[in-house]
């Protein structure tokens, strides 16, 4: 029997769950049997995935790195498959049952007849091209051997200790505030450093304001969740506001301080904010009915933002983030999908298709901000939603 394990890229743990997702459905999808090796996140909590109670699924480390420990790796044959769009593209595969029909090739052409085999995927790096993880999206809703991450995560995972993120009878709602790596950091000089776009880390003096017309800040985030709550009335929904804060933006920004450049004292003014900008940029949220905000980047505070997410009725997102579509994509409840909004200023965000993020497992809302009216709109569209479904309303 051929056997495979992933080999995942760097990553946030979502970036984790996306990969291992995409090529176990795939593997599976071939006959395939799984060898485990533990996922360790670079960017997140390295106890992130023994909370979600993956691990736990796999007991035992069984892949490439266990076989290497107990000798095994040398009596194996060992068939690395990288994929990535330009790879497929340059082979003539278009669509899932060519991309089957490619690895079948690749895996068959080297297979040993005495030693065991095992297929190694991973996910050649490119800065483009994603259809090779649409095609298996597309075409695997479920993992075909009904592996079912979410019910691990209740019956293994934190789901069994985490208190409720939401109070009885109130609809939930969860924020992602994603700043850290993509936050516009505003100097206490009147410039603007972004991180992302043209003027990635390059000062800004922008009267026009052309940099924060593609970022959403904060305040972006505020005033929308405030005239949300406003449309529903006296059902004021719980609302949890999660954000990593402006501590990993500024600090990036300090580690470029020479190419930007800054002088030391404009650095020292910098560090002189870290203590203090969460709460002056988050106090927005105070005047807002229903709102609690969790903002730093800690283990704690992880582990909430994902019982939440995966028990709330709507999740709102930036178009600058995928985490929570990306987890909610493997851990979503079916019976009751949750509502994600995702607020933009410029280009309407494509779907979320290639992260497997169908229909069954979310409804997508995009919103513009700063059109007021289809802010109106779309609460009372989700309020009418909740309620047509007999949701806790």
């Amino acid at each position: 029997m051929v056997r495979f394990t992933v080999h995942i890229s760097k990553g946030g743990f979502t970036d984790y769950l996306y990969q291992f997702s995409t090529f176990y459905k795939l593997g599976r999808s071939l006959g395939y049997g799984y060898l485990h090796s533990p996922l360790r996140s670079v960017r997140s909590s390295h106890r992130v995935f023994e909370f979600l109670g993956f691990e736990a699924l796999f007991p035992r480390p069984t892949g490439i790195a266990a076989l290497r420990e107990s000798g095994l790796r040398m009596v194996a044959n060992v068939v690395d498959v990288p994929l990535n769009d330009s790879i497929l593209a340059g082979a003539g595969v278009s669509g899932f049952q060519a991309l089957q029909d490619y690895v079948r090739t690749q895996v068959d052409a080297r297979r040993g007849t005495v030693r065991p085999t095992i297929v190694r995927f991973r996910w050649k790096s490119e800065a483009k091209g994603r259809w090779f993880f649409r095609w298996v999206q597309d075409a695997m809703d479920r993992f075909p051997d009904g592996l079912d991450l979410r019910e691990a995560y209740f019956r293994l995972g934190g789901g069994r200790e985490m208190k409720p993120s939401f109070p009885p009878g109130r609809a939930g709602v969860v924020v992602h505030v994603r700043q850290g790596d993509t936050a516009l950091v505003r100097t206490p000089w009147g410039t603007s450093i972004p991180q992302r776009g043209p003027n990635a880390f390059r000062q800004v003096v922008d009267p026009a304001n052309l940099e924060a017309a593609h970022t959403i800040e904060v305040g972006d985030y505020a005033r929308f969740v405030s005239a949300f709550v406003r449309a529903w009335g006296s059902d004021v929904p719980a609302v949890r506001v999660f954000s990593d804060g402006f501590a990993l933006g500024i600090r990036k920004v300090l580690s470029r301080a020479g190419e930007i450049p800054l002088t030391a004292s404009q650095c020292d003014s910098l560090r002189d904010l870290i203590p203090q900008v969460d709460e002056r940029e988050f106090a927005v949220f105070d005047s807002v009915p229903g709102v609690t905000c969790h903002v730093g980047e800690t283990d704690e505070n992880l582990f909430r933002l994902v019982h939440a997410t995966l028990t709330a009725d709507v999740v709102i997102v930036g178009d600058q983030q995928k985490m929570l579509p990306k987890l909610l994509a493997n851990y979503a409840d079916r019976s009751r999908p949750a509502i994600v909004v995702v607020l933009y200023k410029a280009e309407r965000p494509p779907d979320f298709a290639k992260l497997g993020l169908s229909r069954n497992k979310a409804s997508i809302h995009p919103v513009k901000i700063g059109e007021p009216h289809a802010i109106v709109r779309v609460a009372e569209d989700l309020k009418r939603v909740l309620k047509d479904r007999k949701s806790i309303l």
